[in-house]
């Protein structure tokens, strides 16, 4: 064997087959012991994957660095009990939730008022509705279908829509 070549042993493969000693040149990895290429997306959907009907564990919150090192410290003194061990993590705890407060839900409660193009796109497609209710209406309401019967009933609520939207683009106009 030269000096530029290794000597992979017998080994069994992952199909519980054998595979033969094989003299290869250094740096060589044969193919079967190549790991598949796997995208970002794939690794991530294969970490997640939980068996059915199992609960997910729960993400571990982050401390900050300080605050690991110390409590390995601590901990690893044996000089902190169980209980001062849970106040010390609570304390953290309440340090991120101060420093990292949780955005009221009022501010993100408001809807984001619409440009006026949109509301011009959506008053047309609402106009559109309406003559397609004014045809039903024209046509025997014997023959009309279930769903025909119920864009019916919704056209007062096409046409307070309609109005309702040509009011507000009347406001943005001024």
């Amino acid at each position: 064997m030269e000096p530029t070549e290794r000597l992979i042993p017998t080994s069994r493969r992952a199909d519980g087959s054998l595979r033969k000693e094989i003299r290869v040149r250094n740096g060589f990895t044969p193919q079967e012991d190549i790991a598949k290429y796997q995208t970002t997306r794939a690794q991530a959907e294969a970490s997640a994957r939980v068996v059915p009907g199992a609960k997910p564990k729960p993400a571990s919150k982050p401390s900050s660095d300080a605050a690991k090192t110390a409590k390995n410290v601590k901990t690893a003194s044996g000089a902190v009990s169980a209980k001062e061990a849970a106040r010390i993590r609570a304390r953290e705890e309440e340090k991120q939730r101060v420093h990292h407060p949780i955005p009221s839900t009022n501010e993100a409660a408001q809807p984001v008022p619409d440009s006026l193009e949109t509301l011009e796109k959506k008053v047309k497609n609402l106009k559109k509705k309406h003559r397609n209710i004014i045809e039903l209406e024209a046509k025997d309401i014997a023959l009309l279908q279930p769903d025909q019967l119920e864009k019916l009933k919704g056209k007062a609520d096409v046409e307070a829509q309609i109005q309702e939207m040509e009011e507000i683009m009347a406001a943005m106009r001024i």
